[in-house]
């Protein structure tokens, strides 16, 4: 009666998937959705309304004016970049925070604008799935449309018109019209996608890039021999050169880093072939 008891605890948060940015990091929980980031935070690439660095998780992304008491965001996907991160919410809107698109930083949680623009219309976007590349951000609907924003230089956004660049948070389609995705990623300056899967269509499990190819990371074969048109920009989607026996990639399994590509092989007939991971693009530290 009386006494005064210290104890010493240390929480533990189980995160059900993690996403790393350059010095940074991201993290879904596994009880509810949540959003946790720790590393650098120079761009406000945490989200916790300042620029501080942290070494662990240790305040949950918001999408209200004050950071640490909610209203906290709950999503179904992150993709991050160089110093930004941007999710998609179980409603379904995108928030980002950091050096969006190559912007001024933002340190707290900011809902994008999905509308398309130009030939296709203007209309609102409900993304399925989410890319965020550098300086460009792509997603994907309901139906397997994709849509681009953001720079165009190279022909990250894939709709034929590089290098004229929208309007930032208009979305240009992805062409060709023929084309449905099941899965997107984003580079540093380019973008690689599997269509969805299509019986009729012997492709349709192959990725196909596009964006800047300084270093064969579009993998359509330009560059290797080097040549006169070695290493061009590639403004629309372009198939990459299959490795010896693997005619399909896992669609889940397309992914970007900023300057090379990866995805896993599945086979039909070769066996010893299926879940073998090929990358393509720059080597320069092994990558």
């Amino acid at each position: 009666s009386g006494a005064t008891l210290t104890f010493n605890a240390t929480a533990t948060i189980a995160f059900s998937e993690v996403f790393a940015g350059n010095f940074q990091a991201c993290g879904i929980t596994a009880s509810n959705q949540s959003v946790y980031c720790w590393g650098n935070n120079d761009a406000g690439q945490l989200a916790k309304g300042t620029t501080t660095n942290t070494s662990a998780p240790s305040s949950a992304v918001s999408t209200g004016s004050d950071t640490l008491k909610g209203p906290f965001l709950q999503v179904r996907q992150i993709s991050g970049g160089q110093d930004q991160f941007c999710a998609l919410s179980v409603p379904r809107v995108i928030w980002c925070w950091g050096r969006v698109l190559g912007g001024a930083p933002v340190s707290v949680a900011t809902q994008q604008l999905l509308t398309t623009g130009g030939s296709n219309g203007s209309q609102n976007i409900l993304a399925y799935t989410i890319a965020a590349g550098e300086e460009h951000f792509c997603v994907t609907d309901f139906p397997g449309e994709a849509y681009c924003t953001g720079n165009n230089l190279h022909g990250q956004l894939g709709d034929g018109n590089a290098p004229t660049t929208p309007a930032i948070n208009t979305y240009s389609f992805v062409s060709p019209l023929t084309f449905r995705w099941s899965t997107i990623s984003a580079g540093r300056s380019h973008t690689c996608a599997v269509p969805t899967f299509n019986p009729a269509v012997a492709t349709s499990q192959q990725p196909r890039c596009w964006g800047v190819n300084t270093t064969g990371q579009v993998g359509n074969g330009f560059g290797n021999p080097p040549g006169p048109n070695s290493y061009l920009d590639v403004i629309v989607p372009a198939l990459i050169v299959l490795p010896a026996g693997v005619t399909a990639f896992d669609s889940a399994s397309i992914t970007t880093g900023a300057q090379h590509s990866c995805a896993i092989a599945v086979t039909f007939g070769v066996p010893s072939l299926g879940g073998q991971a090929y990358c393509w693009g720059n080597n320069a530290f092994g990558q």
